[in-house]
């Protein structure tokens, strides 16, 4: 124990006598280089003129930073107008006849412009109604009796096969007739691309190949539809 504190008591009397010492009598030399420091960077991060690095003044000046659009909101006529089309749109949606197709179509071009989400409850009805009214088998009609997709009923119905198409990526696992559905009028549609006149038509399909409806964003889908 007297060993001990012999050892400290060197170590205070002569901080360089030992290893200990040493590196404690150097840590201290350090410490005001090191407080020197911590206070040198600390001013010069509060001076606002200091640039921890050399960039190149922007070209863009402050053109962004200043700029504020000319209309934040709906003015209260675009509203009395967005209400009064959502009013026809619903009164159409209940008073087209469930069955038709004319129905279909109109639900899908709502659908496609992005704005089914204001007729949610119309459209659930609506479909459901026609889902009730037809028979869950609905493909086999379009097959012959050696279970191949007659060619008769949609050759020259490209909007039909096309509709085709985008039903059958609403499939469910075990689909087997989906699945041929699928396979039977992506091959088809890519035979006939080359064959089209209606420019218009033709965008329609070498989109719906690219990309089908069931895996594109609704926004970019709706922007997309605008111009087909």
């Amino acid at each position: 124990m007297s060993e001990a504190i012999i050892s400290v008591a060197q170590i205070f009397s002569n901080p360089q006598s030992t290893i200990i010492g040493r590196r404690y009598y150097q840590s201290l030399r350090l410490w005001p280089k090191f407080r020197f420091r911590r206070t040198k960077l600390r001013n010069q991060a509060m001076d606002p003129s200091h640039h921890l690095a050399d960039f190149e003044p922007t070209f863009w000046g402050d053109h962004f930073l200043s700029y504020t659009p000319q209309q934040t909101e709906i003015s209260t006529q675009e509203k009395l107008e967005v209400d009064e089309l959502k009013v026809i749109m619903r009164k159409t949606l209940v008073e087209t006849p469930k069955s038709s197709t004319e129905k279909l179509v109109l639900i899908d071009t709502i659908q496609r412009l992005g704005v089914a989400y204001h007729f949610d409850n119309e459209i659930e009805i609506s479909i459901q109604n026609i889902f009730d009214s037809q028979l869950q088998n609905v493909f086999k009609q379009f097959m012959d009796h050696n279970r191949n997709f007659k060619e008769t009923l949609i050759n020259n119905d490209v909007q039909g096969l096309l509709s085709l198409y985008e039903a059958s990526h609403m499939r469910m696992h075990d689909e087997e007739i989906i699945e041929e559905a699928l396979i039977f009028t992506t091959t088809r549609l890519e035979s006939m691309l080359p064959n089209f006149t209606n420019n218009s038509l033709k965008v329609q399909v070498i989109e719906a190949l690219r990309q089908p409806i069931r895996k594109t964003v609704p926004r970019v889908g709706a922007r997309k539809y605008t111009h087909l």
